[in-house]
């Protein structure tokens, strides 16, 4: 692990800090960097996707166990606690649709590093991460159907939003599949995406920097609805990790596969979501607002999963650390 991933929850603070200021100082230059958002998490989406083993999808179904508890946990589990707790939310469909879409999807990249601090076998949970992406595609649009209003569901059905998702996330999946076979032939190219792993870091805090200058003026005039979804967002961290715990249980999992489990039921895929709520129309854009508390939040519960999760999470009946019976 570089440096830079070891210090990445700190410099993305940093990075929404600096982009607060931005906006509350400057709102004419912020509100300009609005352009940028695009062609930013454009290219954080394909660096963050060429980290995802993309050729290996079939190793990726050798530990059958492993992968049920996976797809278990955030397919079944997740979808019934994100259910409810959209019951407990403002009557709003920007904000309803935000933290539907970006609950019901499983991270697919600092998952993986978050299990590395958090003691977990990363190496299981990156094997994971394309059957969880090409599950989540499949499935959001149907978890959206099933829990949202006929018409906030139908605004996956619209052509910006569709162009969005075939633009900004199957164009860059394409693209890193490509970069990927490119790189099993060509030593040049492997080594180029060795020396691009810290891109996705340096990407996603100019992300977080240019959305938080530029859309600080609405989490503003919105702070009251803002706090109940934060709240939320909290609430479901700490459940997460209860449906993470029960699943390890059910599966009997050992240890280091059991805490990649639990940290993919804490962890969501804010920043791959991001492009479809930018290509909604302007009276949603109060969702990108949601999406970016969701990842703050995040971090703030994964910083105690790392200190949890090793320990009292994973105890047996007995009160020995580390093996689940």
């Amino acid at each position: 692990m570089t440096e830079l991933e070891r210090h990445q929850v700190p410099i993305y603070f940093a990075a929404v800090i600096l982009g607060s200021a931005i906006g509350l100082l400057l709102p004419d230059f912020a509100s300009s960097l609005e352009v940028l958002i695009w062609p930013v998490v454009g290219l954080l989406l394909y660096f963050t996707f060429l980290q995802v083993p993309l050729l290996q999808f079939r190793q990726a179904l050798t530990d059958g166990r492993f992968l049920a508890a996976m797809l278990t946990a955030n397919f079944i589990f997740v979808p019934v606690v994100v259910w409810l707790l959209l019951k407990f939310l403002p009557a709003s469909p920007p904000i309803q649709l935000g933290v539907a879409l970006v609950l019901l999807t499983p991270c697919t990249d600092w998952m993986n590093t978050f299990t590395l601090l958090g003691k977990g076998d990363a190496h299981r949970t990156l094997a994971a991460t394309p059957l969880l992406l090409i599950t989540q595609i499949l499935l959001l649009p149907w978890f959206l159907w099933l829990m949202l209003e006929a018409d906030t569901s139908r605004m996956v059905a619209t052509w910006p939003f569709v162009q969005a998702f075939l633009g900004l996330i199957m164009l860059p999946l394409l693209l890193a599949w490509l970069t990927e076979w490119h790189g099993q032939r060509n030593p040049r190219v492997a080594i180029a995406m060795k020396r691009a792993r810290s891109m996705p870091i340096v990407l996603l805090a100019l992300t977080v920097l240019v959305i938080a200058a530029s859309q600080n003026q609405q989490v503003f005039e919105h702070s009251r609805q803002l706090m109940l979804v934060t709240i939320i967002f909290a609430v479901y961290v700490i459940v997460s990790a209860g449906v993470g715990r029960i699943t390890v249980a059910i599966f009997r999992l050992p240890p280091r596969s059991g805490r990649g489990v639990i940290f993919s039921t804490g962890t969501r895929n804010s920043f791959v979501v991001l492009p479809l709520v930018l290509a909604l129309p302007p009276e949603w854009k109060l969702a990108i607002a949601v999406i970016v508390i969701q990842a703050f939040v995040e971090m703030l519960g994964m910083l105690a999963f790392i200190r949890l999760v090793p320990g009292w999470l994973l105890q047996d009946a007995g009160g020995e650390k580390g093996e689940v019976r």
